[in-house]
Parts: C-alpha cells; structure tokens; sequence
C-alpha cells in the first residue's frame, strides 16, 4: 500500500511539472533574451556593468567576477544570454528527449551559484533592522541571476523524461542524518561568535569593535544572525 502511494505521489509530481513546462521554458527564453541585451550593452560600454572593476565593494564579498573588466562581464553575461535562447529552442523542438535538459540545469547551477557571491546572504540579514546602506545595482544583477536560474532549473525539471519525483519525493537516504549533524555542528562557531558579541564578549574581534553598537543592536546581532 505504502509503495503505491509513493507511486502515485511521484505520478502527481511529474504531471504538475509537466503542466508548467512550456510556460517555464518562456520565461526562461524571455529573461535570456533580456540577459543578452544587457550584456551587449555591457560590452559596448553603453551601459556600465556593475561587476569586475566597476565594482565598489572588490575584494570584500567573495565574487568569482572580481578579476573580470567590464567589456568581459558583459561578453560573459550575453553569452550565458545566447545560450540560454538556444537551449531554449531545444527545449521546445525535442519535447520528448533528455538532453536538453542537461544544459538546462547547468545554466542554472551557474546562475544560482557562481554570479551570486557573499553580498545576497549579507543584505538579506540587514533586512531584519530595515538597514538597506549596501544596496546596489550588483546586487539586483544578482538577484535577477537568482532568478534566471530558477526558472532554468524548473525548466530542466519539468522535461518529459527527467524523473524528478525521485529527488522530490520524502524519502531518507542513509547518510542524510549523519550528513544533517555534520551540517549543524559545522554552522555551530557562528552562533558562538555572534551570541558572545550580544554579551559583550569580543570573540574574533576586539573591544572597539563592540563599541560601535549599543546593547540592543547586540542583542539584535545576536538574535537575528546567531
């Protein structure tokens, strides 16, 4: 009985994606045309990119586009562009196979991975005390990577012949509890650091750094980020 529910689970599972195919492989191809006219705006120096050398905040926030120029980041960006229309057309004239959806998902891995960097995770938390100081326009390019990857992949997902009701549906593997504590136990020094800081304990940092904030804006830290 139990078996055959999963089964069923999995069935609904692929027939919702499935229903969501051709609209997420549109808007897919519609935010690639619009990534490709940026970056050839980019590179024509028409419009200035927001990354590589332009970008204020070099060396502080751990992005892979640091050592690039800005004509660079744009050639890279329209051509992430062009391959994402002609993966598109693929997705669209081979409905029935496979592949596509291997380009697919990999420009959405490269989306969601490699062009976001340290400054998404960062001005999200500052959210929480309405601080939006360091806001820019590298951070809405990067939350609109976010999204171009996934829509990318929801459309690798949604292929006929990817089964992704079997990532999707619960099921426990034998190493994801041991995988579970390790990933506690190794997040576990940052809350240590931020709760000593609401004490007023300077762990990794000194005395004056602690200055700067009043007791409830190191509460605040605490709470919120530890």
């Amino acid at each position: 009985m139990a078996a055959r529910l999963e089964g069923r689970k999995r069935i609904g599972i692929e027939r919702r994606l499935r229903a969501w195919r051709d609209p997420l492989t549109a808007a897919a191809a519609a935010w690639s045309c619009l990534t490709l006219a940026v970056g050839a705006l980019w590179a024509t120096e028409v419009v200035a990119s927001p990354f590589g050398s332009n970008d204020p905040r070099i060396g502080e926030v751990g992005s892979y586009l640091e050592g690039l120029e800005p004509r660079q980041t744009g050639m890279l960006v329209a051509a992430i562009g062009l391959a994402g229309i002609v993966t598109a057309v693929a997705l669209r004239r081979t409905p029935s196979r496979f592949w596509p959806a291997v380009p697919a998902a990999v420009l959405g891995l490269v989306l969601l991975v490699v062009v976001p960097d340290s400054r998404v995770v960062q001005n999200f938390a500052y959210l929480f005390f309405g601080y939006t100081g360091l806001w820019d326009w590298a951070l809405a390019a990067e939350l609109v990577s976010i999204l171009g990857g996934l829509l990318w992949l929801g459309a690798a997902a949604a292929q006929p012949k990817v089964r992704t009701s079997r990532l999707l549906t619960p099921r426990e593997p034998r190493w994801g509890r041991a995988a579970t504590y390790a990933a506690a136990a190794l997040a576990l020094p940052y809350p240590f650091v931020r709760v000593g800081w609401a004490l007023g304990i300077p762990l990794g940092t000194t005395d004056g750094g602690l200055e700067d904030f009043v007791w409830w804006q190191r509460l605040g830290i605490g709470l919120v980020f530890g």
